[in-house]
């Protein structure tokens, strides 16, 4: 049960990395 929590954790926690890193990159273009 634990590891398994864990594991949907990491994949939420990596999941909204990728989409604040989406988000950043896209702030920057519009400030170019």
């Amino acid at each position: 049960m634990k590891g398994k929590t864990t594991t949907k954790t990491e994949q939420i926690g990596t999941t909204r990395v990728r989409v604040t890193g989406k988000a950043t990159i896209k702030i920057n273009q519009k400030i170019d």
